[in-house]
């Protein structure tokens, strides 16, 4: 005869499984052993959560949601389904409500970095700056670094107008992670932005060292040349940025305006018309290509 207490005995043991092939990464194996476990024990606490959870790393974030809905249901207030819960919902993109959940796991678990992160992040995406500040310096101030809240709050001060809070930033995380490209782009810019060149011209070359088939860095180095009159350099950066992305109009703009002032005419021309007749008629920036090709063929 099999009793309730079998029943239980036989679900914790499939549990146990499990979470084994969780660990190796037996993703479906752990899926159909958790869930025979809910069939014999439909009551058994913490399966849901470890289905959200394996939901969640193999990308069916909408799947994730009802589990970690269903094991809040069973154990309610639990930080840890509650924060999991938060992030599933995050990056669905219901910010209100993970919002919520994260605000309840922070009342008991004040300490923890994370939650901070993403309230933060909730709040910049609110449009709610200093909400969004407030909450990503008590993560930095929890665990100092901690690049994501840094990169984050670096580009809340830039929005903000407060470059050089957004350069120091961005300096630090570099200490820390000298790969970190979205780190050394962004220094570039706000080196460029307050009119330090030279400065901007060597991060952008050390993020292309890191990344050379990054196309916006190619763009903008090319820019900084350009602003120094190294026409054939900004030339050879506009090209490669157009191997990357081949529609990007300005690109197109600046490559002609290279060979313009290396005295292509000729060249100038053909890229215009190459720009165009590749799939940039849909884009705005056309006109300007028409407009800028009209000139030359009147030979202004």
């Amino acid at each position: 005869m099999v009793t309730q207490r079998n029943i239980k005995v036989m679900a914790h043991d499939l549990h146990r499984v499990a979470l084994d092939c969780y660990h190796r990464g037996e993703w479906q194996q752990a899926i159909e052993k958790w869930r025979e476990a809910l069939d014999l024990y439909p009551e058994m606490r913490m399966t849901d959560y470890y289905l959200g959870m394996v939901h969640y790393d193999i990308g069916l974030i909408d799947t994730a949601c009802e589990y970690f809905k269903n094991a809040l249901a069973k154990t309610p207030e639990a930080p840890a389904v509650l924060y999991r819960y938060g992030v599933a919902l995050y990056d669905h993109g219901e910010l209100d409500e993970a919002q919520d959940c994260f605000e309840k796991t922070l009342l008991k678990n004040p300490n923890s970095p994370s939650i901070h992160f993403y309230l933060g992040s909730i709040a910049h995406i609110k449009f709610d700056l200093n909400r969004a500040i407030s909450h990503l310096e008590s993560a930095l101030s929890i665990n100092p670094t901690y690049v994501s809240a840094m990169y984050l709050l670096g580009i809340i001060f830039y929005q903000r107008g407060e470059i050089y809070k957004a350069i120091n930033i961005f300096e630090k995380i570099l200490g820390l992670v000298p790969s970190h490209a979205a780190a050394s782009l962004e220094l570039a810019k706000r080196y460029q932005q307050i009119g330090e060149v030279d400065k901007a011209r060597v991060r952008f070359e050390r993020t292309l060292q890191l990344y050379p088939n990054h196309a916006s860095a190619h763009f903008l180095l090319g820019r900084v040349y350009l602003e120094q009159k190294r026409y054939q350099e900004a030339a050879t950066q506009f090209e490669k940025a157009l191997e990357l992305n081949p529609l990007d109009a300005e690109a197109v703009c600046h490559l002609s305006s290279c060979s313009l002032a290396l005295n292509l005419t000729e060249r100038a021309k053909a890229i215009l018309k190459d720009g165009i007749d590749r799939g940039l008629k849909l884009f705005p920036q056309t006109m300007e290509l028409k407009a800028l090709l009209k000139e030359l063929e009147n030979g202004r």
